[in-house]
């Protein structure tokens, strides 16, 4: 066996010393999104639970986020020999167990008569914690282990035995995320464990480890390579964010809508439900803003969309308690403009309300006419006054299609710095509105328009009812 072997041999059955520094650099950063964290649940959590146990759970966050971090500053500062790396590991892994117990802890206050908001911010902050605690502790398997069971497991236990089929249904889905949490874990795990240990070749010391880290986390590409083929942590984080904001394909009876991301996560989305009476309710939104905190808009609204249907709340009841919901929990940067449409069972009549979407489009089949329909309201998000919300009443015949899009058709630019633009999207609506391929031809079009190869600036969506 020659020397470069031994040596990796040695660094993967031994690893402690170095995975201690691959602990430690993460401490700080993980630090401060576990404060941010418990920031935003004492605000979630303020008005449905006990102040004086909010305030202490939040207040021992920090304290502990404070150790943790001045436990990296001394360790950087004494720079230990190996011979005392052992005391070293036994406070950092006590420390970041000591947080692990606070968060999970959560689960103990936990109460099902909470409000929809609160119960999901819960869950979803612990979920958050587990998967962000990834590339934080995962360098060593046993430490993030114990992580995921400290801040998991009384959750699961909660609602396992709550006694509620309902929620040991939830129980169960959390045992199989926090299983594929685990196993996502150990993947990163080896690839950081080989990585780092192809890097150190024949040295030893932990200088060498450190350097060795920090030029595997600059370089992205290497890592993205090593993991090409299986789902990444964001991956996971999307697949968590689908379920949670119920977010599904919008296809049949006529009806079909198209989304594509300007990145992995939509601030764009569409939802549809039937109501008691066989109409047809949709919801069509486009949050400001990309990314992941555009999409964090879907969440609020899913979940009174969805519940206020089942209720057979109307329209007008179900627009005002989303604003209300958006006022109160978006920031005043974000606003979410959308179109709501009531479709009656047999696809003769519509009712419209448009705030701040572009023009929607209804093509006439007997004459190939086509009718607009502007914003005549606020968007959502923006306020919470008492501005009557006021529908537009359409007749439908055979043959008639409904367009909607988000501006994202209309403003695609091309390398000249032109518009997709409205014009263009209404003649190809005329010319095409009898394909059943309507929303592939605009899209097609909007990929020539911008040139090949160019890069997406926002959010694009449509959607189509054929009557």
């Amino acid at each position: 066996m020659n020397r470069t072997s031994f040596d990796l041999t040695e660094i993967l059955r031994k690893p402690t010393d170095y995975q201690l520094g691959l602990l430690l650099n993460q401490l700080v950063y993980v630090s401060i999104v576990s404060c941010i964290g418990a920031a935003v649940a004492v605000k979630v959590l303020w008005t449905v639970t006990e102040h004086l146990w909010l305030l202490l759970w939040v207040v021992s966050i920090f304290v502990t986020s404070l150790f943790r971090i001045l436990l990296v500053f001394f360790y950087k500062i004494n720079e230990p020999p190996l011979i005392e790396i052992n005391s070293w590991r036994v406070l950092s892994v006590t420390l970041i167990f000591l947080v692990a117990i606070t968060w999970g802890s959560l689960a103990w206050i936990y109460d099902f008569s909470w409000p929809v908001l609160q119960q999901f911010a819960v869950i979803s902050l612990l979920v958050i914690v587990a998967l962000g605690a990834i590339p934080a502790y995962a360098a060593s398997m046993f430490v993030y282990s114990l992580f995921l069971l400290m801040v998991m497991g009384p959750a699961i236990y909660v609602f396992v035995f709550s006694g509620n089929e309902d929620f040991v249904t939830y129980g169960i889905f959390l045992l199989g995320l926090s299983i594929l949490l685990l196993l996502k874990a150990n993947q990163y795990h080896k690839i950081v464990i080989h990585e780092v240990g192809a890097n150190l070749k024949y040295r030893k010391n932990y200088r060498a480890v450190s350097y060795a880290h920090e030029q595997l986390k600059s370089s992205h590409s290497v890592l993205s390579g090593a993991l090409e083929g299986r789902k990444t942590e964001e991956e996971i984080a999307h697949d968590v964010y689908m379920r949670v904001a119920r977010i599904t394909p919008i296809s049949g009876e006529g009806i079909r809508g198209f989304i594509k991301p300007m990145g992995y996560f939509s601030g764009d989305f569409i939802y549809k439900a039937k109501t008691t009476n066989n109409e047809t309710y949709i919801f069509f939104a486009d949050f400001s803003g990309h990314g992941l905190p555009a999409a964090l808009g879907a969440i609020p609204v899913s979940t009174a969309f969805h519940r206020m249907v089942a209720e057979n709340k109307t329209p007008e009841v179900i627009i005002e308690t989303i604003n209300a919901d958006l006022v109160e929990q978006l920031s005043t940067a974000q606003f979410c403009c959308a179109c709501f449409l009531v479709l009656n069972q047999d696809k003769t009549r519509l009712k419209i309300w448009n705030a701040g979407m572009p023009d929607m489009f209804i093509v006439r089949e007997n004459d190939q006419s086509i009718d607009n329909f502007s914003s005549v309201s606020m968007p959502l998000g923006i306020k919470n006054d008492n501005e009557k919300i006021i529908f537009q009443e359409v007749e439908l015949a055979s043959g008639d299609l409904v367009f909607l899009y988000t501006d994202g058709l209309t403003e695609a630019w091309s390398d000249t710095k032109k518009a997709f633009g409205k014009d263009k999207v209404k003649e190809l609506v005329i010319n095409n509105f009898q394909d059943t391929r309507l929303l592939e031809i605009v899209m097609a079009a909007v990929v020539e328009h911008c040139g090949n190869g160019k890069e997406q600036e926002d959010d694009i969506s449509m959607l189509e009812i054929r009557c």
